[in-house]
């Protein structure tokens, strides 16, 4: 299905798929220019930021090389322009596990190995970018007709994302035409510094109040005869502690 979509995609789109073998490839061909893909498509999202071209050095010199490019996907205009991405890797949680999230003594050999594996059963979708003036246009199908056939290769049989917003319709659409479950949610919460200093400051300026008036009182009461008096003004000087409220999880 997917491949009769994606060959429909790329004859009306005038866009071909261009499979680089490796890092070194790949910036021979594009520099950074994918990644600004990625930046322009993910702008609108929520909390966003750009990478810094610092950033983009650091990624592209790091952690490209140990990525299997069977599932790095690149679609290119008639211009050659990058136009749209796809990103996936093994899942390597059970061998972070395996060497306690340690690189040292052995734990990169285990590391090494789970990412040039021929066979793994749970593969991670790191991203899927498009250009927004190629976005509907179904390069999404194009992406992943190209790396369906590595997962039958791999013997891929579970595909994991990466966190989606809700209200990221676009990308939740990618994976209706497949058997899915939502079995993660996150939730961020948020509140104004300027709101929480001005909390603590009102805390810090009663606490203060109260025992200056407590240590005046101490000093008028220090004969018997005002001890009665004391206790009375003490009992009702109690000060209940200044809180912050924080919205909590409704799940």
């Amino acid at each position: 299905r997917f491949g009769r979509m994606a060959k429909i995609v790329e004859q009306r789109s005038h866009v071909r798929v261009d499979k680089v073998k490796n890092s070194k490839e790949l910036v021979q061909k594009y520099g950074t220019t994918y990644m600004d893909v990625i930046d322009i498509a993910y702008q609108k999202l929520y909390n966003f930021q750009p990478l810094t071209d610092r950033q983009k050095k650091q990624y592209r010199d790091t952690y490209f090389p140990l990525l299997n490019f069977d599932f790095v996907t690149v679609v290119v205009n008639e211009n050659d322009e990058v136009v749209g991405v796809g990103v996936g890797m093994p899942d390597i949680s059970k061998t972070l596990r395996k060497c306690h999230g340690k690189l040292f003594p052995f734990g990169w050999y285990h590391l090494i190995k789970a990412l040039k594996s021929d066979h793994y059963e749970t593969f991670d979708f790191l991203l899927i970018a498009v250009r927004p003036d190629y976005q509907d246009r179904g390069l999404n199908a194009v992406i992943i007709a190209d790396q369906h056939p590595y997962f039958v290769k791999y013997g891929v049989k579970c595909i994991e994302t990466t966190a989606i917003m809700e209200t990221n319709f676009k990308n939740l659409n990618h994976w209706e035409a497949f058997p899915h479950k939502y079995h993660k949610r996150r939730r961020a919460y948020i509140t104004a510094i300027d709101q929480c200093h001005n909390a603590q400051k009102k805390k810090y300026t009663a606490k203060h109040t109260i025992n200056s008036v407590l240590t005046w009182i101490n000093t008028i009461c220090a004969t018997p005869q005002n001890a009665s008096v004391y206790c009375l003004l003490s009992a009702h000087c109690n000060v209940s502690q200044w809180t912050i409220s924080a919205m909590h999880s409704q799940e």
